[in-house]
């Protein structure tokens, strides 16, 4: 498998397996906030049809969610590709073979495309979470991609901003994915090491905690 395949591969990962999650969020967030008897009622609507009737039941009304509007109308249009994906067809399907990338594939699993379909599953999870009985207890991974999009938006431009458009391996100017999250969390990670190595450990004694000796 050349170079050119495998992106196209990862891509077309990436975008089935943001649909998926999407579909296993609302299964779990509705379960949460609905009764068994709403929650079985919605469960084969389409999934963003899901969230949002989900959401307006548990919310009286006030989804954080509206149609027509992000992040909603990007999580739609996921939706529609990962049934392509899942139910492909000899016309109209989606390449799966460097020799078959047409301008359509762009629109539907280009780098575009892919860094979209995380975002508005990310986008979906942070608004919705909000409904939840704890919501600071859950989307962690959702806030996470949103707080540090903008390495994101960098490296789908760097990486190239169409299917085919490979930098050489050795191209300077783009470092892998990994490496650029790592270097922006590692000034916090240091500073939580070095608060955790100065603060003293203790020890509970008869019900008190007190400092070692």
């Amino acid at each position: 498998m050349n170079a050119y395949n495998r992106r196209l591969h990862f891509l077309r990962s990436t975008v089935l397996f943001a649909a998926l999650s999407a579909e296993a969020f609302a299964n779990e967030l509705l379960d949460e906030l609905l009764s068994s008897a709403d929650f079985e009622a919605l469960d084969k609507l389409p999934t963003p049809d899901k969230l949002l009737v989900g959401t307006q039941l548990a919310a009286a009304g006030k989804s954080p969610l509206e149609r027509g509007a992000q992040p909603l109308q990007d999580l739609t249009l996921l939706c529609k590709t990962r049934n392509r994906l899942v139910h492909a067809r000899p016309q109209g399907g989606i390449a799966a073979w460097d020799r078959d990338v047409e301008e359509a594939d762009e629109t539907a699993i280009g780098p575009k495309a892919a860094l979209t379909a995380i975002l508005s599953v990310s986008e979906t999870v942070n608004v919705c979470t909000e409904l939840r009985a704890h919501p600071i207890l859950h989307g962690g991974l959702a806030k996470t991609i949103l707080r540090h999009r903008g390495i994101l938006e960098r490296h789908q431009a760097l990486a190239g901003p169409k299917i085919l458009d490979l930098p050489a391996r050795d191209a300077a100017g783009v470092p892998p994915l990994y490496d650029q999250m790592m270097e922006v969390v590692a000034p916090a990670r240091q500073q939580s090491l070095t608060q955790a190595q100065r603060t003293p450990a203790s020890t509970e004694i008869g019900g008190h905690t007190d400092p070692p000796t």
